[in-house]
């Protein structure tokens, strides 16, 4: 009897999903790593363009567990914009099968081994999906899909395991982050943070105190045996806080007095500090650049955060939390620089090698902010084809002008000023960015004005730099309603 193709595609594309997890063992040996990334290409490459791009063939439960094995492969990689539409293709499957409609409809989903339906949970197969999609959706700043699941529901997740409950609260919580509205009324976006924060509350309380501690992943602190579990921990920790800041993040750079905002703003860079901490630890144990891959644009997102909060405190002389900035700095900054480090250090990595090099550019403008240095901001659509992915650097030999490239969008442009300098009114950018950035240039509390996206496409890699940028800072300018002033990752980040 022959086996069906979506059979044979997903045994491939468990093989090409193993061997990536191999090759981020760090004591494979150069010409093992090279035989073995051939055969996970290979492997990839036959199961995608034979069958999981065929409709006709991927219209069963087995051929969205191929999809989805292709997307989490795919995040893996670092190719978070391909694992998105990826998702969105297992979207779409999902819901011509039925899988939304829950355990209640299993017996009419369609399979195409028998034994499939033995073990078959349309609700957790469906929450695993949606869980994905929202954790890449955040990230990424794109809108997540249409899918929805009675898996998710209060009754149903009140009945599931603790870790599994944090899962699915954690899939609630981003559907309510990403569905929050630019411009809508103030007491709409309050009762909506306080809402969300105490689901916050209540996915905390779910384990003991304990459970939320760093853990040694070598097992020297006796803990759990197998290090699997720390790492599904440590995801689901990573995913807690990574929330908690996407919740907050509007608030950062905010400076109304508000009570509201100012704990915003202190609650958003205690969770960037909790980010960086687990992502040092786990990064120590497993340095692979195939092993969680999502964990490295959660921790750069979480160094923006905290080493902007730092930038923006020092031109803020009557914020609420100063002292306290002034107090954490050394630890912060150590922070930050050892983050930045663990990123430049997986020289094979591409992404975090860039991610570090464009933070490093922040952290040099932090220390002069520390030192008294104050900072303009202004923005220019002009990029004169530099922008094609996300980069970053100082215009001059005195590093008074750092800026930052954003691809389709264009640039923004810090410029260093004394406090005691002259008004901002006849401060003058240098010749070489005077033309680009002059006709925006904007005072601080107008902070990070951001630009329209153009019609530009671009390589899928340059989308995925591109739009991580685009959720960072999207959030960090969106809608905190008519005000003064403009607020479940999965397992496999």
């Amino acid at each position: 009897m022959r086996s069906h193709p979506v059979l044979i595609a997903r045994k491939l594309l468990l093989l090409s999903n193993l061997v990536q997890g191999a090759l981020s063992d760090d004591g494979i040996h150069r010409s093992q790593r090279e035989h073995l990334s051939k055969v996970m290409a290979h492997a990839m490459d036959t199961a995608t363009r034979l069958v999981t791009s065929n409709d006709e063939l991927t219209a069963s439960v087995e051929g969205v567990e191929c999809i989805m094995i292709e997307a989490i492969t795919q995040n893996y990689a670092g190719n978070l914009h391909r694992a998105w539409l990826t998702v969105r293709r297992a979207v779409a499957v999902a819901q011509m099968l039925g899988l939304h409609r829950g355990n209640a409809k299993r017996a009419s989903i369609k399979v195409v081994d028998p034994k499939t339906r033995e073990s078959l949970d349309p609700d957790q197969l469906c929450c695993r999906i949606v869980e994905m999609d929202r954790y890449l959706s955040l990230t990424l700043g794109l809108p997540q899909s249409s899918l929805q699941t009675v898996g998710l529901s209060a009754e149903v997740i009140a009945k599931c395991h603790p870790l599994d409950r944090i899962a699915r609260l954690q899939c609630v919580i981003g559907d309510r982050i990403l569905a929050r509205k630019v411009g809508e009324p103030r007491d709409d976006t309050e009762k909506r943070v306080r809402e969300i924060d105490d689901l916050f509350k209540e996915v905390t309380e779910l384990m003991p105190s304990d459970w939320w501690l760093i853990r040694d992943f070598d097992n020297k602190d006796g803990g759990d045996p197998d290090p699997m579990h720390e790492v599904v921990r440590n995801m689901y920790q990573l995913s807690h806080f990574y929330l908690v800041i996407r919740l907050h993040l509007p608030y950062v750079l905010r400076s109304s007095g508000d009570d509201r905002c100012e704990e915003s703003k202190a609650t958003a860079v205690h969770a960037a500090r909790e980010i960086m901490s687990r992502y040092i630890a786990f990064r120590k144990w497993k340095r692979g650049p195939y092993y969680c891959r999502g964990v490295d644009c959660l921790a750069f997102v979480a160094l923006m955060v905290l080493c902007l909060a730092h930038i923006d405190s020092q031109n803020q002389s009557m914020i609420r939390h100063k002292a306290l900035f002034d107090h954490s700095r050394p630890s912060d900054r150590a922070l930050m620089e050892r983050t930045v480090k663990v990123l430049g250090e997986r020289s094979d990595d591409a992404l975090a090698t860039k991610l570090s090099s464009i933070i490093q550019y922040l952290l040099d403008a932090e220390a002069a902010s520390a030192n008294g240095t104050g900072y303009n901001t202004s923005a220019s659509e002009t990029d004169d084809g530099m922008a094609t992915e996300f980069d970053g650097q100082f215009m001059d030999a005195e590093k008074a002008v750092l800026q930052l490239h954003l691809p389709y969008f264009g640039t923004i442009s810090l410029q260093r000023r004394l406090a005691s300098d002259i008004p901002l009114a006849e401060e003058m950018l240098s010749t070489q960015v005077a033309d680009q950035t002059q006709s925006s240039l904007t005072e601080w509390d107008n902070r990070w004005s951001f630009l329209d996206s153009s019609n530009d496409a671009g390589a899928l890699d340059d989308w995925t730099l591109q739009s991580i940028n685009e959720g960072l800072f999207g959030g960090l300018l969106g809608g905190l309603g008519d005000v003064d002033f403009d607020p479940g990752l999965p397992v496999d980040i």
